[in-house]
């Protein structure tokens, strides 16, 4: 079932997005502050990161509407992956 056709008292109960792929699959989208809560990145750093280029892939819906996608943002934070303190490259 699409998110726009979810009734609006289960939109709120799930706070991350989901919309149907097209290709099939599930695609969740969440906000930055929605991302903050799950992560504890603050909005702040997201929006350091998105000015930067330093953080995770994101989509601009409009001026004001940002949106991550979880598969998208795992993926990205998967290379940051440590085996140890002194591990300089990742978890391979």
């Amino acid at each position: 079932m699409s998110f726009f056709n979810k009734p609006p008292s289960e939109v709120l109960q799930n706070p991350i997005s989901t919309l149907t792929d097209p290709f099939g699959g599930q695609r969740r989208f969440l906000s930055p502050n929605e991302l903050s809560l799950m992560t504890g990145i603050s909005t702040k750093t997201l929006e350091k990161w998105r000015r930067t280029g330093e953080g995770p892939v994101f989509n601009r819906v409009s001026h004001r509407k940002v949106l991550y996608d979880l598969e998208i943002f795992l993926a990205w934070m998967k290379k940051f992956e440590k085996k140890s303190t002194s591990d300089p490259r990742g978890g391979e």
